[in-house]
């Protein structure tokens, strides 16, 4: 199947922007944003993970139905996505990864206190957690293009971080 992260009002779906586009645009924009501080490759991770959750069946369904075009097999099930790519890294790559999830998950909502808050998702801990499910719904359905990027970037994620451990200690 495959999967879209813009509809455009009026247009059909074949002029839609694809999740791949997006993801990749995204990711080498927060690139270039991220170099001058020597992030890129952090920045392409978290662009390449920020709206991977539109690759739910909810989400397509949600997009479809917003266009009034009928989907064939509907899923009405909660479409948000902002957060999903934060729990996958969270759950993955250390305390890092907890660290980059807070740019993910607070791409749309703004960057939430880690516990918390003064609101039912005020917190990370708390969207993490609500977004867990989402995630193993993802997981599991042939809606993935999120294992592509865990086995590309699963060897990037541990020398990263063996490299940031390096750079911390040499600052000390």
């Amino acid at each position: 199947m495959k999967c879209y992260a813009h509809s455009r009002p009026n247009a059909p779906v074949e002029e839609w922007q694809t999740l791949e586009e997006h993801l990749h645009g995204v990711a080498d924009r927060a690139a270039e944003f991220a170099d001058p501080f020597s992030s890129s490759k952090w920045g392409r991770l978290i662009g390449l993970l920020h709206d991977i959750g539109k690759s739910r069946k909810s989400f397509q369904s949600y997009l479809l139905r917003s266009n009034d075009i009928e989907d064939a097999e509907p899923d009405y099930g909660n479409h948000s996505h902002s957060g999903v790519g934060g729990c996958w890294i969270s759950q993955n790559a250390g305390t890092i990864g907890k660290i980059l999830s807070y740019c993910i998950v607070g791409h749309h909502g703004g960057l939430p206190d880690w516990s918390g808050g003064d609101k039912p998702d005020g917190s990370l801990v708390q969207r993490l957690e609500n977004e867990r499910k989402m995630l193993e719904e993802l997981l599991s359905t042939s809606y993935l293009p999120l294992l592509i990027y865990h086995h590309y970037y699963s060897y990037f994620l541990m020398k990263s971080y063996y490299l940031l451990q390096v750079q911390t200690f040499h600052l000390l």
